[in-house]
């Protein structure tokens, strides 16, 4: 879990989605409303199974992009789990575990770039989802961490971990659907331009599924992850150099799973993957490895499928033609 990146802004997030929702539903003037708990929203979602096996995903009620949860059963407790492809196992918050008396095996695993963070091994514990069945990596770590377990999530879950021999996990992040399949009809299902090269990405020990980018013309190495709210660089990487003219300092509220911070924006910077390009605000943040360049988040991410086979992942996206590389034209 290299680069969860926490939600910002909770209360204009709230303010500026939910209570217009309310409004526009109700008639009610805002004056004088009080915005509801955005840590309850999930707890009222409903928790809709798709086709054959697959499962509805719904936004995280906290972020201002289109982060994504899916509703899961932990042993016989119901919550949701933000999908993150950047993290290597699935992760429970420790306040979560400690909350419902989870065992604890007695491991433990590092997680995070440079020193890490040591997570507990969680005793083995039954993990479904309503739709898809048991998840079968029954390996659960929890960790004790600012941002992880937030708003009325219990955690991460990694979809990678999902797969099996013979299986296969698609993500529609725009439709917002996960479901289990085989490897061909996952690969068929896919379209839109390619953001991974057609055959695929296979995960980097250390990185997780990296892809190679451009952003504001230099060239860098970014993880697609699916649990950032938001697409980031290294400061010290020749992309990170090409924007530091262009960013301002701010107060960001951005911080990785080990606090560290991004104290810099560079708002409406071109960047491209594969044959997709948008224009998003890339915030430059110091990680503590510096071979780590940064972050393809989800603000990049929307509108694309994401296909775990195997050991790789495939992805294409839906995009305008102006916001795909090497076209011009008009927005859809």
């Amino acid at each position: 879990m290299p680069r969860r990146m926490q939600r910002m802004n909770r209360p204009d997030c709230v303010r500026g989605a939910t209570i217009g929702a309310v409004v526009a539903a109700i008639g009610f003037a805002a004056v004088g409303c009080l915005p509801p708990d955005p840590t309850t929203v999930l707890a009222q979602t409903p928790r809709t199974p798709v086709g054959e096996r697959g499962v509805r995903l719904a936004r995280d009620p906290c972020s201002k992009q289109p982060v994504l949860a899916a509703p899961v059963d932990i042993g016989a407790h119901a919550t949701w789990l933000i999908i993150d492809t950047g993290a290597f196992r699935h992760v429970l918050s420790d306040n979560y575990a400690r909350t419902h008396k989870l065992g604890r095996s007695g491991e433990k695993i590092r997680v995070g770039d440079g020193a890490g963070l040591d997570a507990d091994v969680l005793s083995p514990l039954r993990l479904a989802m309503p739709g898809v069945g048991v998840v079968p990596d029954t390996t659960i770590l929890a960790l004790d961490a600012a941002i992880v377990g937030d708003c009325g999530t219990a955690g991460v879950l990694s979809p990678q971990r999902l797969v099996v021999d013979g299986q296969a996990v698609v993500i529609d992040l725009e439709r917002r659907v996960l479901r289990v399949t085989t490897g061909v009809d996952a690969l068929q299902s896919l379209d839109g331009v390619w953001l991974t090269p057609e055959v695929g990405v296979a995960p980097d020990p250390f990185e997780g599924f990296v892809v190679d980018a451009e952003i504001a013309g230099k060239t860098a190495r970014l993880v697609v992850d699916t649990g950032s709210c938001c697409t980031t660089i290294h400061p010290d990487t020749e992309a990170g150099r090409s924007l530091e003219p262009l960013a301002r300092e701010a107060d960001t509220g951005l911080r990785d799973i080990q606090d560290d911070t991004a104290s810099a924006l560079a708002e409406g910077i071109g960047v491209t993957a594969g044959g997709v390009r948008r224009t998003v605000d890339v915030f430059l943040m110091d990680h503590r490895t510096k071979d780590q360049h940064g972050v393809l988040g989800i603000d990049f991410l929307r509108g694309c499928s994401l296909a775990f086979v195997g050991a790789r992942m495939f992805a294409r996206c839906h995009t305008s033609p102006a916001t795909v590389a090497g076209n011009q034209g008009t927005p859809r």
